[in-house]
């Protein structure tokens, strides 16, 4: 078994899509190692949910013409990364890793406009917090980041992209369902090689993700030829950059930055990562002194030949808990690898061997392996038990289910044991996942409002009889009150009318409740159907804090 050892240090991506199926084509089956050592007491399924990320927007997404948001701070990501192991590095070790070869340099174009030292203002007073928190994660993701841009021939600052992209946090995920420390969506992920589906999203991957971030930076720059307009490509899509471009007869990307033609977040974009870039090479001059360096990551690999949980490789592996293999794993979804395959796993650096030795000593009879569920109105735990030769008791404790009620889910995954594994077919979950309709519901009436001479975001919001909130996040209108004629302004639902609008095909749906979905949060449920994260918590009786079920339904009205 080689070992892999690596470290680390400190966009959203366009692109909409569905999911990618995962294992074979067809039906097959888990097999099981023929050789049968008694092994320990019985496996308990472990008290299981996925855990839905809570993020907001991307980081540093909303930002305003000349000063930064006054609310910029709840837009950061939350820091839901384990630190297994704190360990204050030397001002040394980590010089020698923000600064290549030890040297303060740069290896992307740095400018001197007056929006890149705002940044660092902001970054080092108001944000402080929050770049501290991203700075002590960058030594344990950026040595594996930076080889990896330098096999593509990228430069190796590139890496502040995925700062103010995700804190540098794997588990990232935006309302938007961008996901992963590079903050891919679903469709562009997957056109450069990621797979996101039910089992596995490797935009969290942050070795697949970095080699299909590096892919898609270089094409970004061989089309637009210029580092800045390649990052504001990345933020805002190459084909708005490629229309502000045309429209302006300009590629100086700080011309660009002053029209009209980028919208504000992309016109911040490149400034805050240069801000961040600046600071990280210089973090003592800039007041960042005692900050808890997390050490790198180092893990061997062990091939796992059936679906399996991590809190039984964790247990077959002498580890005290499964914090460390997510920390290593976090691409699977569902905290289990996929069945009808050979999953590499990630495990702790020199664990391989016990890992393998642990896993061969449980008997087929005392372990579980996994399927997915898609629910029906007919089902109940009884009748899945039954037809997985299972337990309604396993079900429900492995999905976290109160009460054994399966009316708040859409799909469960059901535990099954080995023994009785190689009789059932492996289902892949089917491609529904990721729906296009980011910003408002997706059967909801859909009107284009032309604005007109006099018109205001409330005069607009009055007259289709929705609030002004739902029209800022149908439309993006996060820090501006201003509006152009003839800017054409998107209306879900809307009870009113206005001659000459152009009307969408659909059926108003007055939504009154919600199903959590994968990924998910109160703040992304929230913005969804334009309320507040604390209505959501008053309606249901929940905290702010409280961790989403899958499936779990909520009244949002």
């Amino acid at each position: 078994m080689t070992a892999v050892r690596l470290s680390i240090l400190i966009g959203t991506v366009t692109g909409l899509g569905g999911c990618a199926l995962l294992g074979p084509p067809g039906p097959t089956t888990d097999v099981a190692s023929p050789t049968i050592v008694p092994g320990p007491a019985a496996y308990t399924p472990p008290t299981w949910a996925e855990s839905v990320d809570r993020q907001g927007p991307s980081p540093l997404a909303l930002a305003t013409t000349g000063t930064v948001p006054d609310d910029w701070s709840t837009l950061m990501p939350d820091d839901d990364e384990a630190d297994v192991e704190d360990e204050l590095r030397s001002e040394e070790e980590v010089q020698a890793i923000l600064a290549q070869d030890g040297e303060i340099s740069f290896d992307i174009p740095m400018s001197d406009d007056p929006r890149v030292e705002m940044w660092v203002k902001y970054l080092t007073g108001r944000g402080r917090g929050w770049y501290e928190r991203w700075l002590a994660r960058s030594t344990r993701y950026v040595p594996i980041y930076q080889p990896i841009l330098e096999e593509h021939g990228l430069p190796l600052d590139i890496v502040f992209l995925s700062m103010i992209e995700s804190g540098f946090s794997p588990r990232a995920y935006s309302w938007a369902h961008a996901a992963g420390p590079w903050q891919f969506m679903p469709a562009t992920g997957r056109r450069y090689g990621l797979k996101v589906g039910f089992w596995v999203d490797e935009r969290r991957d942050f070795v697949k993700a970095t080699h299909a971030a590096a892919k898609y930076l270089a094409a970004l720059h061989e089309r637009f030829g210029h580092w800045y307009l390649a990052f504001a490509a990345y933020n805002a899509g190459p084909g708005r950059v490629s229309r502000a471009i045309r429209g302006t007869r300009s590629k100086d990307f700080w011309r660009l930055s002053r029209t009209r033609r980028l919208k504000r977040e992309t016109k911040h974009y490149v400034p805050k990562l240069l801000a961040a870039a600046k600071i990280a090479k210089k973090p003592a001059e800039h007041g960042f002194e005692g900050v808890e360096y997390l050490p790198p990551l180092r893990w061997d690999t062990v091939d796992i030949a059936m679906a399996t949980d991590l809190g039984t490789v964790a247990k077959a592996c002498g580890l005290d808990g499964a914090e460390t293999l997510e920390m290593l794993n976090p691409e699977l979804r569902c905290k289990v690898t996929p069945p009808g395959r050979t999953y590499p796993l990630r495990v702790p650096s020199g664990q391989a061997a016990a890992c393998e030795q642990g896993l061969a000593a449980l008997s087929p009879s005392e372990r579980y392996t996994f399927r997915y569920h898609d629910l029906t109105r007919r089902d109940s735990l009884a009748r899945i038990a039954k037809m997985y030769s299972t337990t309604a008791t396993a079900i429900a404790h492995f999905n976290e289910m109160e009460n054994t009620k399966l009316a708040n889910f859409d799909e469960i995954v059901v535990p099954v044991k080995l023994a009785d594994a190689t009789s059932l077919p492996i289902k892949d979950p089917p491609a529904r996942r990721f729906r296009p309709s980011k910003y408002g519901p997706a059967e909801a009436k859909l009107t284009i409002h032309r604005v007109r001479p006099g018109d205001s975001l409330w005069r607009i919001a009055r007259r289709y009889r929705v609030n002004v909130r739902k029209i800022r996040l149908w439309n993006g209108l996060w820090r501006t009150n201003t509006l152009r004629v003839g800017q054409q302004i998107k209306i879900h639902g809307g009870r009113g009318r206005v001659p000459g609008s152009r009307q969408g095909r659909g059926r108003v749906v007055r939504r009154r409740r919600h199903r959590v979905r994968a990924g998910e949060s109160l703040w992304s449920i929230a913005a969804r159907h334009g309320t507040s994260v604390e209505r959501l918590c008053k309606l249901n009786g929940i905290r702010p804090s409280e961790t989403l079920r899958i499936g779990r339904v909520l009244k949002v009205r």
